[in-house]
């Protein structure tokens, strides 16, 4: 595969990704319900505000607030690959995820791979 495609491939999952933050973002931040917002009670960054603070007062409750908080940002980056998020569970919107970016990730990440491992041609 030449290099234009893997960078033209990899731009536009991360400028897809921007964008689908963005849009998540705004989502969360709107208080009315509206058409886009309606799956939003499962927002990306109410998970993400969900991260608090480790308390060393004790060192078994520390430990649990560090894993709790690694489980927690482990959900997000997983969210974020399998792009799941809000917006998408309005009514109409997942036939988008699934014909557009899921394809976009699996080219993300063979082409990804295949700079790795330096198979791509120039």
């Amino acid at each position: 595969m030449a290099t234009k495609w893997l960078i033209g491939i990899i731009m536009a999952y991360v400028i897809a990704g921007i964008v689908c933050l963005v849009v998540e973002y705004l989502a969360f931040q709107s208080s009315g319900s509206t058409y886009i917002t309606q799956g939003a009670t499962n927002n990306l960054f109410s998970l993400i505000n969900s991260v608090t603070g480790i308390s060393f007062t004790n060192p078994l409750t520390a430990l649990t607030d560090i894993l709790v908080n690694i489980w927690t940002i482990t959900q997000v980056l997983f969210r974020i690959l399998i792009w799941d998020f809000s917006f998408f569970n309005a009514p109409g919107y997942e036939i988008i995820k699934y014909v557009v970016f899921w394809p976009l990730s699996i080219g993300f990440f063979v082409s990804f791979i295949l700079a790795v491992r330096g198979t791509s041609s120039a």
